[in-house]
């Protein structure tokens, strides 16, 4: 709107108010025009707040990006380490909180890798298209590097990346390119090279095929291969020898998550698959009925398979945006936990994990949170059945689910158990009577 039409309009209005008496004046030596601006300013701040929850309403409308999850996760390690000051003291406030990091930047990349996978299906989900453009984005940053590093042979290479370095060293890095002059053409400006040209013609001739091959041919073949393997094994490698052999100096809290990640990731390689099929399934088969059906007017199909055929295409796509939101969901569960120095249970992978690493050292500080399974009174063994201070059977329990919030516990005795113990109790005293019963009768 326009400010003098604002003005002009809020002016009107209120000196009609003002003549009809619906405005107090907030002093009486101030004059109309000044309280008619006090008021203005007053009506204008309200329609800014009012605007900027209206932005902010629809901001989160349109759903979150990978700049506002970081941003979220920064702050809730920026509140963490005030918190832990506060409990603590700073040293260990940053410890925990390094420690915290760097289990939670296992889940983090974990999550990127699945984020991308998924970020063509993201566009279509509500409330998830915004993250779905920021995973193409980031997707095409990864494309873009990779051909960056096939064309300028890994110019790109940093100082923690030593066989890049050495791979950029041995082959790009020994070239010169001289445009200029009769001898126009890549040289090789290393050493060895240097002393090769200066050798007689006639070894030069048998020397430099040989020498050219292995620095052209072989040392890249080498290397590649050498990369291909290190990129198979360098995950379990980094897990073999700071978790299993280092386990001393490797804190419990990344231990957990990062045997976690590995036991999950044996039943999370499924999900893709089965997207694929639901995919293919949804596309070419119920997509190619529904459009022969509805483009090919020779074919006269009744509307009830029709409607069927519309049923399943639009059953496959809630569940596979179901699958999708649950499996970003629940690492997104992990990573949050993660972040925060805690645990959670899950069943058989939880057992699985810690059949690994050993129960948490519950005297240390840096172990994070708690984990109430590991208690034996936590655990739901079963109900065992006495008569006359005997054991006759137990009834297998139930496995137990929840432990509580952040994994605290829950009271030992639940009203499921009280009610069986009491139901055990009555036909105990049942059975008695009944004994005493026979007896009378038989006196």
């Amino acid at each position: 709107m326009n400010p003098m039409t604002l003005f002009s309009s809020r002016f009107f209005i209120y000196w009609l108010n003002l003549i009809n008496g619906n405005v107090e004046l907030t002093s009486s030596n101030s004059s109309p025009i000044q309280n008619y601006l006090a008021n203005l300013t007053q009506i204008i701040e309200l329609e800014r707040v009012n605007q900027d929850i209206n932005n902010f309403r629809e901001y989160v409308q349109g759903g979150i990006d990978l700049h506002d999850l970081e941003f979220f996760l920064w702050s809730v390690i920026f509140f963490r380490i005030i918190i832990l000051t506060i409990r603590y003291d700073l040293i260990s406030a940053f410890a925990i909180t390094i420690i915290s990091g760097l289990a939670g930047y296992l889940w983090y990349r974990r999550f990127i890798t699945v984020l991308t996978n998924y970020r063509s299906a993201l566009l279509l989900i509500p409330f998830l298209d915004r993250l779905g453009m920021s995973a193409v984005h980031l997707n095409s940053l990864m494309e873009y590097e990779v051909v960056l590093n096939v064309q300028f042979g890994g110019v790109d290479a940093h100082w923690y990346q030593p066989g890049k370095i050495l791979y950029h060293a041995f082959v790009s890095g020994i070239k010169a390119y001289n445009p200029n002059g009769p001898d126009s053409g890549i040289y090789y400006i290393d050493p060895i090279s240097m002393m090769v040209t200066k050798l007689p013609e006639s070894v030069k001739l048998k020397i430099e095929p040989i020498y050219y091959s292995i620095y052209n041919n072989v040392i890249p073949q080498i290397y590649f291969t050498c990369r291909k393997f290190w990129n198979q094994i360098s995950a379990l490698a980094a897990y073999t020898v700071i978790v299993r052999m280092g386990k001393k100096y490797c804190p419990y809290l990344i231990r957990w998550h990062w045997t976690f990640l590995i036991i999950l990731s044996l039943t999370e390689r499924n999900l893709p698959q089965l997207l694929n099929r639901l995919d293919y399934y949804q596309a070419d088969v119920l997509g190619i009925k529904i459009s022969n059906i509805v483009d090919d007017p020779q074919i006269i199909a009744p509307p009830r398979e029709l409607s069927t055929l519309l049923f399943e295409y639009n059953l496959c796509t809630i569940i596979i945006q179901s699958i999708i939101v649950f499996h970003l969901g629940f690492l997104l569960f992990g990573l949050l936990h993660a972040i925060c120095g805690q645990y959670f249970y899950i069943p058989f992978l939880v057992e699985n994990t810690e059949l690994h690493i050993g129960p948490r050292p519950k005297s240390s500080i840096y172990s994070g949170g708690n984990t109430a399974w590991q208690d034996k009174n936590q655990k739901n063994t079963g109900y065992t059945i006495k008569f006359h201070k005997k054991e006759l059977f137990t009834i297998p329990g139930f496995p137990k689910l929840w432990f509580g919030w952040f994994g605290g516990g829950t009271p030992t005795e639940t009203r499921l158990k009280k009610f069986i113990k009491l139901l055990i109790k009555l036909i105990k005293r049942l059975i008695k009577e009944l004994i005493k019963l026979i007896k009378r009768i038989k006196d």
